[in-house]
């Protein structure tokens, strides 16, 4: 008869909001580290800040050698808004002057 395959299994939408399923021999594990979520199956809402009409602001500064780079790094981002316009996120550089920033205009997404 051979061995029995592993218990549980990957099935379809075991992990939730866009999370990876990874067989294991005998578990499952859920990467959710490209969504927006966390939990054992992706289930849970990942950090989540709520801005008000003040124009708040959340910085954050790498350290070295903690510092992000474009082979390395990946940034997921989820954003829900009743807003038409307005900056969603914004990055800048203050060595070399580079930045991102992502906006709605008119309830469009738009980045430079």
């Amino acid at each position: 008869r051979g061995c029995q395959g592993p218990t549980p299994r990957c099935v379809p939408n075991l992990c939730q909001n866009g999370g990876t399923c990874h067989q294991g021999w005998q578990d499952v594990r859920c990467d959710c580290s490209k969504t927006a979520h966390s939990g054992r199956y992706c289930e849970k809402l990942g950090t989540t800040y709520r801005f008000d009409a003040l124009g708040t602001s959340i910085y954050y500064e790498f350290f070295s050698p903690n510092q992000p780079n474009t082979v390395n790094d990946f940034l997921v981002l989820s954003f829900q808004t009743q807003a038409s316009n307005g900056v969603l996120f914004s990055v800048q550089c203050s060595v070399d002057g580079d930045y991102f920033t992502i906006f709605i205009v008119s309830f469009s997404l738009r980045f430079l």
